[in-house]
């Protein structure tokens, strides 16, 4: 019984430690792959991004592909984070549907945050939602880090559905 159960580990064991590798392997790979495609400008801009050294160290191809995002959505590392990130948050304000379809504007959408947070801005952790945040946890059924997230969701589905088309969410926008 017990050298079935050694046995056993043993193979979870040795499956565990391959898909590991093969993780670290295709991480690797990924990254570089993405730079290889990466024109000689974007490469040379990336380096001026914040968090450069540490994400090729760690070959880091989720590091690489949002600042990617963000050069292409001229975020500029070389000017003031907070003057960056006043123009990532007017990009968003700013964002229109018109004749996107539904998918792609969420898409789109999406992309502007992400960029705007991975920065350091946020939706919903403002002073301004203190008092929305203690109210839900006063009510025990949340922890703050999950009110904070709650209060997050509600801004942004707001931030959303403010410039999308009314004929499309009309309803949306009453309720």
């Amino acid at each position: 019984m017990l050298f079935s159960k050694v046995h056993a580990f043993q193979e979870e064991y040795s499956e565990a430690r391959d898909r590991t590798r093969t993780y670290k392997a295709n991480k690797i790979a990924l990254y570089q792959k993405v730079l290889e495609l990466c024109s000689k400008q974007m490469r040379t801009t990336l380096t001026g991004v914040p968090g450069y050294e540490k994400a090729k160290i760690k070959h880091d191809p989720i590091w690489l592909l949002k600042s990617i995002k963000g050069i292409c959505l001229r975020y500029d590392a070389k000017i003031k984070t907070s003057i960056a990130l006043s123009f990532a948050l007017e990009s968003i304000l700013s964002f229109r549907q018109n004749n996107r379809s539904n998918d792609d504007y969420y898409k789109e959408f999406i992309a502007l945050v992400d960029v705007y947070e991975q920065y350091g801005g946020t939706f919903g952790h403002l002073s301004a939602y203190k008092n929305d945040i203690e109210s839900l946890v006063a009510t025990g059924s949340v922890t703050e880090l999950q009110a904070r997230k709650k209060v997050r969701e509600r801004v942004l589905a707001s931030s959303f559905l403010e410039p999308a088309d009314t004929q499309r969410y009309g309803s949306m926008k009453r309720d």
